[in-house]
């Protein structure tokens, strides 16, 4: 839910003066990765493409710029659910990694209504893909001591602001971050906070919030 901008690519920070981009034959890009050399390693700081099937091209790139670089290695830093790291299953390699807990990273919702109004786009890819067999569902979050309330009508999500409804959670802030990035279990939130939730509630907190391997790109580490 959160897309690299224009200004990402347009900034002055010298990470991304190497960034490298594939375009097709029209001129249209569809990948880029940003290459490093290290040693007798080159390293993809980040890297991305349209289309699992575009993810060859990005493979054949990386690899002759190793080559032309005289590196006999190329490590990609990346999510395991990357589609590019889910490319590179078919050849052999090496998938690492490495789990911490409260140290390399560090994030922080400055605007719960805005955040949550961002991954509604997602929210609802998910729920298609899940079938959730209720049609009207609300859920009221207090968070940062202001309630929202989220409502699943017939495939759609809407927020509120200020609403209380039916099935109510309170949460901390961090306890926010940590539904949203996946990084603790739902389950393991829901014991250790005040909630009133029905069994269609839970359902749909269940597919919003799914357990993931939160992932801080390199070039947004400081």
């Amino acid at each position: 839910s959160l897309i690299r901008g224009r200004a990402h690519i347009s900034n002055q920070w010298r990470s991304w003066e190497n960034v490298q981009v594939m375009t097709n034959e029209q001129g249209k890009v569809f990948g880029y990765f940003v290459p490093r050399l290290k040693e007798q390693e080159l390293i993809l700081d980040e890297a991305g493409v349209l289309k699992r099937e575009e993810c060859g091209y990005l493979l054949h790139a990386c690899a002759k710029l190793a080559h032309e670089s005289y590196r006999d290695r190329i490590r990609f830093r990346m999510p395991p659910e990357h589609i590019v790291s889910r490319h590179l299953m078919q050849y052999r390699s090496n998938h690492v990694t490495c789990l911490t807990r409260e140290e390399g990273g560090m994030l922080a919702v400055i605007n719960p209504l805005e955040t949550l109004e961002s991954m509604l786009p997602e929210w609802e890819m998910l729920l298609q893909a899940h079938l959730l067999a209720a049609s009207d569902v609300e859920l009221s979050f207090y968070i940062h001591k202001r309630s929202y309330r989220l409502r699943y009508h017939r495939g759609a999500l809407n927020i509120t602001e200020g609403v209380v409804g039916k099935n109510r959670i309170g949460l901390q802030g961090s306890d926010f971050v940590h539904l949203l990035t996946g990084y603790i279990h739902l389950e393991d939130i829901l014991a250790r906070q005040r909630r009133i939730l029905s069994g269609d509630a839970r359902a749909l907190l269940k597919v919003l919030f799914p357990k993931r391997t939160p992932f801080v790109w390199p070039l947004d580490c400081f």
